[in-house]
């Protein structure tokens, strides 16, 4: 709204509530220039003081922002590592159990091996046994037969 409006906007406004007619001139007017000279600089300097608190804000987002993403890659840090050695202690554990069992069925499949050979070795010696005396029966019938 240009000056011009204004003042005799407020010219109208004096006389209708307080029933007091000033003149474009009057001193009195001069108060409405000031008050708006005095609008126009406080907003300007709460405008300033808005655009430093936002950039004091924005920064201090920043920096809670940058912390936090420190604290979340130093929580998954942590995490990996507890990870790894629970896996690491998991798979010595399984190592040990499978190696056990392995163990086992070595120890069972050598005694078996054992039993067949103990066997096979009784077997072999009757063998040789009824050879030595199926050899000794055949000497004698040569022997007799002379």
């Amino acid at each position: 709204m240009p000056a011009g409006d204004r003042i005799e906007q407020m010219v109208r406004e004096i006389a209708v509530r307080h029933g007091v007619a000033v003149g474009r001139d009057d001193p009195i007017l001069m108060l409405l220039t000031i008050n708006e000279r005095l609008v126009q600089d406080g907003e300007i300097a709460q405008r300033a003081l808005l655009d430093q608190f936002k950039s004091e804000l924005e920064g201090m987002t920043r920096r809670v922002g940058d912390e936090a993403k420190t604290q979340a890659a130093s929580a998954l840090q942590a995490t990996l590592q507890a990870g790894q050695a629970a896996l690491t202690l998991a798979v010595q554990e399984s190592s040990a159990a499978v190696a056990e069992v392995v163990r086992a069925e070595v120890q069972n499949s050598a005694r078996a091996v054992q039993a067949q050979l103990r066997d096979a070795r009784r077997v072999s010696l009757m063998s040789m046994g009824a050879s030595l005396l199926v050899l000794l029966a055949a000497f004698v019938v040569a022997w007799g037969g002379r």
